[in-house]
């Protein structure tokens, strides 16, 4: 036995690429069938060659987007990819983005609501290793949460309605991937297709309420352009989806500023201790927060959650001792009273757990200096 390593070059030579029309282009890239033998370039060193092609043949590129909308899934990865990485790239590149981000959305919109896309195979015949339709919704997620997560570095405001039109149709469409009570629920929520469409829908709603503020308007009426589409992903854990059960908790402190009357309201559905594994998603994806919100901790707390994380098996070490961290400044924030038998920091003492208690007195130890630190 050997290991050999493979180096898939572009087959069909970059300056060859860039002299075709985009008819031309277009033709050359879906009839190619690639090499017989696994060390011959082939599709994949052919996608590769694509994404150069549009990193250095942007402007040319994204004006006839139009004329790829029947490009195979493969190549389409390529152009979006390359897209993603010129406008993370903005300050080298200086290209025309206001134009650039309609023609894309349109694109995207394009494709997405063909059949095709849908059926295209998950795993090509030839076998070759390239991108098929889940990794282009991935791509899509990443491109449109690019676009709006930073109000220094985003598109236009008017590509707002078209970008959640898109991440609709991929949330609805795109299945999620499994969870079972041993996943680590965050990892897979972020990295999962479905997920990275999600999160982008959230970054999209929190940009949309900034918009409306910045012109002094407030928030509300940009919040109720989403509050239905968030509705309808919370029960979606009840159909055996959990990336958005993980996402809302780890977002829950943005939700509380886009409404802070669907959190309170929402958060028994939120910690649902009835279904299980939306709980332990939920229980993860909140510990991923930094501060202490008063309004959630306290219902975390006054529901039994953190105790019973604390006990849980399937919830790892680093997540208890961010709860532990909870209640340590809840504590610091007179949250929490030692004088009172059942708060959350008596029954911590009382427990008298040596893991537990190394984390409280760590943790406190480190506000020695500066209680001003304290959140």
């Amino acid at each position: 036995m050997s290991t050999v390593w493979v180096d898939h070059k572009t087959p069909i030579e970059l300056e060859k690429l860039r002299s075709l029309d985009y008819e031309s282009l277009l033709n050359t890239l879906n009839d190619y069938k690639g090499g017989s033998n696994f060390r011959e370039p082939g599709v994949e060193g052919l996608t590769r060659g694509v994404k150069e092609l549009v990193k250095l043949d942007a402007e040319k590129i994204y004006q006839g987007l139009d004329k790829f909308v029947d490009l195979d899934i493969p190549y389409v990865y390529s152009f979006l990819d390359a897209f993603v990485e010129l406008w993370e790239k903005e300050k080298e590149m200086h290209l025309p983005w206001d134009k650039i981000w309609p023609k894309l959305l349109d694109y995207i919109n394009s494709i997405i609501n063909k059949d095709k896309f849908w059926q295209w195979p998950e795993k090509r015949d030839d076998g070759a290793f390239v991108a098929n339709h889940h990794w282009v919704v991935g791509i899509i997620g990443r491109l449109i949460e690019s676009g709006c997560k930073t109000d220094d570095h985003s598109f236009h405001f008017e590509n707002i309605d078209l970008s959640k039109s898109i991440l609709c149709v991929l949330a609805q469409k795109e299945a999620g991937e499994k969870f079972t009570e041993d996943s680590e629920a965050v990892s897979i929520a972020i990295n999962s297709p479905r997920g990275r469409c999600l999160e982008a829908l959230i970054n999209l709603a929190l940009f949309t309420c900034r918009n409306q503020e910045a012109l002094g308007i407030k928030h509300a009426e940009a919040w109720k352009k989403y509050q239905d589409i968030f509705d309808v992903e919370l029960k979606k854990a009840d159909e055996g989806e959990y990336e958005f059960a993980t996402l809302v908790a780890n977002y829950l402190h943005n939700f509380m500023y886009m409404s802070e009357e669907w959190v309170t309201k929402k958060l028994p559905i939120i910690f649902d201790q009835e279904n299980y594994l939306r709980w332990l998603c939920a229980m993860q994806g909140y510990s991923y927060v930094s501060k202490l919100y008063p309004v959630i901790y306290d219902y975390l707390r006054e529901s039994g959650a953190i105790i019973k994380a604390l006990d849980d098996e399937h919830l790892k070490e680093r997540l208890n001792d961010r709860y532990l961290q909870f209640i340590s400044l809840a504590y610091l924030n007179d949250d929490e009273d030692l004088e009172n038998q059942n708060s959350l920091i008596s029954i911590i003492l009382k427990r008298a757990k040596q893991n537990e208690l190394r984390q409280v007195i760590w943790f406190l130890w480190t506000f020695r200096e500066d209680r001003k630190s304290v959140v």
